[in-house]
């Protein structure tokens, strides 16, 4: 705040400065007054400058050989006026951001503002005074800058109304949607016709309060109009589609507007890569990106970051996010702490704890990103991850000499990824006490990560391990105490509450050991004290427990539960339950048919039966 104050006012200095002649004029210092900024004073000198113009160019003084605006009084107006927009965003900017906090909530005074130069107000200059208020969601000195307006002789035009349909982006839900209609019928009463702007700023209000139809609506109003839409509309009407998860609409109306000429830029880009990690459609994602390539956009760190982290959706195509990173290098770009983020979400979901580490040595000595929460978030899962699967240790892509270990020594140029599952565990508590030691705030998430890597070391599921790699069955003893003890006392040490998340990693631990029915039973009424809701990793972890078990009423129960509660439940446990239930039948059958052999004496009646 202290440095955008401090631009701003040099910004109305240089605005005044422009003014002929305010440099050669010398103004006694006002008497000190607590309800005056600095830009108060200035605007004060300006129109004290103004009227002395004014006067000397009416004749009423002499005005001899300095004369600097000009033979006309016009001139001089027309000055200022040309003025008047940068000396509002300055003023405005010194009083949201003044060092004082008494200037901090200031109204804007749009009407004193006008009246301070004794001009004609403009009716752009109104359209940015709103405009601006709508960038900053400021909703109630928009409001009073158009009631400003409406006092005037002005009439608002197309571009007003935009501004105010827009301001309305702030208001939550249903409340912005009314707000922004209202403002729709008031330009269609006064007959300014809307332009494409206008819609894009429509579209986006009703599709932040997610009112579907109304978009879809007023998308087919554009097509009787022939307006075609623009880039931002078609990313704000599919990215409304994947937030409501409905990617096969997304595709569709993708190609309708490509079909009307709204071609895709890189924002549009950005949205389809998204849905297609949202669906693990990486293959799809990388045709659109080919595309993007021979169509000779230019691509920016932000679509890199995009398009690594759509690789990490699927483990197939992990290494294919360290390619996209080295062509991020190759074309110039710098990359930021999203990249890094990305290129740790494609490690996690393979448990390449060894890559993981060189490519944050890489971005700590290289590119000088220091790291956040996020990365020793990400770091922890691709430990956890690695309890289960094959120990991934430096391939072609990675030099074991740049390696590091995070810890004790940052500039450790080796290390040896650990195999055992202990050792994992001490490697991840090295890890921890990296992030203290370098003051980095954990969050829940953090924590909920670092918890996992003991809960998967006490027993990840055996559909987990690999089939060539032999682990203990029941995990580490010492693994789950610890991970126990974590669970009662690391959030509430770091004053941070739990989440669902924490006490489903938890469940996950004790569904895959085998055995411990008691401990299972308790934690779950824990959960149910802490009204804790099951989601689909729990249920999942429930359902490969009993399958181990044999345990098929508690399938079917399981699945019945997450038929109530509308979970989409993956295919193969559909079939598994339609087995069981074929198998259930089929054997109360067979029992029927023995229970009425056995009461049939005569040969004659069980060849009658059948």
């Amino acid at each position: 705040d202290k440095a955008r104050y401090v631009r701003a006012k040099k910004a109305l200095k240089k605005a005044a400065s422009k003014v002929p002649g305010y440099r050669k004029q010398k103004f006694r210092a006002p008497k000190p007054d607590k309800n005056l900024s600095d830009s108060d004073i200035m605007l004060k000198n300006l129109q004290k400058f103004a009227d002395k113009e004014a006067a000397r160019l009416e004749g009423k003084e002499d005005v001899g050989d300095d004369l600097i605006l000009g033979e006309h009084m016009e001139i001089q107006r027309e000055a200022i006026a040309m003025l008047s927009n940068v000396l509002l965003e300055a003023e405005e900017n010194l009083r949201m951001h003044g060092s004082k906090s008494k200037y901090a909530d200031a109204p804007l005074k749009v009407d004193h503002f006008f009246a301070l130069y004794g001009l004609p107000e403009e009716l752009k200059s109104y359209n940015k005074v709103i405009h601006e208020c709508a960038r900053r969601g400021d909703v109630d000195k928009g409001l009073k800058a158009f009631s400003a307006l409406k006092k005037t002789s002005f009439e608002p035009d197309v571009f007003t109304y935009t501004s105010m349909i827009l301001l309305n982006r702030a208001n939550p839900g249903a409340l912005g949607i009314e707000q922004a209609l209202r403002v729709w019928d008031d330009m269609a009463f006064e007959g300014v016709l809307p332009n494409v702007h206008t819609y894009g700023a429509l579209i986006e209000v009703l599709s932040k309060g997610n009112a579907v139809s109304k978009v879809e609506d007023f998308l087919h109003e554009m097509d009787k109009k022939n307006i075609t839409p623009t880039p931002p509309i078609a990313a704000t009407v599919l990215n409304m589609y994947i937030r409501r998860n409905e990617i096969e609409k997304m595709w569709e109306t993708y190609i309708d507007f490509c079909y009307k000429g709204c071609l895709p830029d890189e924002v549009t880009y950005n949205v389809l890569f998204k849905a297609c990690a949202r669906n693990k459609e990486v293959e799809r994602g990388l045709a659109l990106y080919n595309d993007m390539k021979v169509d000779g956009m230019d691509v920016s760190v932000r679509t890199y970051n995009t398009l690594i982290y759509m690789c990490s959706v699927r483990q197939p195509f992990y290494l294919k996010g360290f390619e996209i990173f080295r062509e991020l290098l190759d074309s110039g770009n710098r990359p930021d702490a999203g990249t890094l983020s990305s290129l740790l979400s494609c490690t996690s979901v393979a448990g390449d704890v060894a890559n993981a580490m060189r490519v944050t040595r890489q971005f700590i000595h290289t590119f000088k990103i220091p790291l956040n929460a996020s990365h020793y978030e990400r770091i922890f899962t691709t430990i956890a991850t690695s309890m289960s699967l094959p120990v991934v240790r430096l391939d072609d892509l990675s030099n074991p000499d740049e390696a590091l270990a995070l810890g004790e020594n940052r500039k450790a140029k080796e290390v040896s990824v650990p195999e055992k599952r202990e050792e994992r565990v001490r490697f991840a508590e090295a890890i921890l006490a990296d992030m203290d030691a370098h003051e980095v705030q954990a969050n829940t998430r953090v924590l909920n990560a670092y918890l996992r890597v003991f809960t998967m070391a006490a027993g990840p599921p055996p559909e987990e391990t690999a089939p060539d790699k032999k682990r203990e069955e029941h995990g580490s003893q010492e693994s789950r105490e610890a991970a126990e003890e974590l669970f009662e006392n690391l959030h509430v040490s770091r004053s941070l509450s739990r989440d669902h998340h924490t006490y489903l990693y938890m469940l996950e631990m004790y569904c895959a050991r085998w055995g411990e029915e008691d401990k299972l039973q308790a934690f779950m009424d824990v959960m149910r004290k802490a009204q804790v809701d099951i989601n689909m990793m729990g249920y999942l972890a429930l359902l490969k427990r009993y399958e181990r078990q044999e345990n098929y009423e508690g399938i079917l129960d399981t699945l019945h539960g997450m038929r109530q509660r509308n979970f989409r439940i993956p295919k193969f446990w559909i079939k598994r339950g339609e087995e069981i239930v074929t198998e259930i039948l089929e054997a109360k059958e067979k029992k029927r048919l023995e229970r009425a052999l056995d009461d049939l004496k005569d040969v004659e009646k069980v060849s009658d039966v059948f």
